[in-house]
């Protein structure tokens, strides 16, 4: 499903939070403020 980001790429989105520009290294970072 497209949520319109493709500038911010790579886009993670977690519940309606959208992380733009996101790498690998950053991922698990940011999934330990949603736990």
């Amino acid at each position: 499903r497209c949520i319109g980001c493709c500038s911010l790429g790579p886009v993670m989105k977690v519940n309606e939070d959208v992380h733009g520009r996101i790498g690998a290294d950053e991922v698990k970072k940011v999934l330990e403020k949603y736990e």
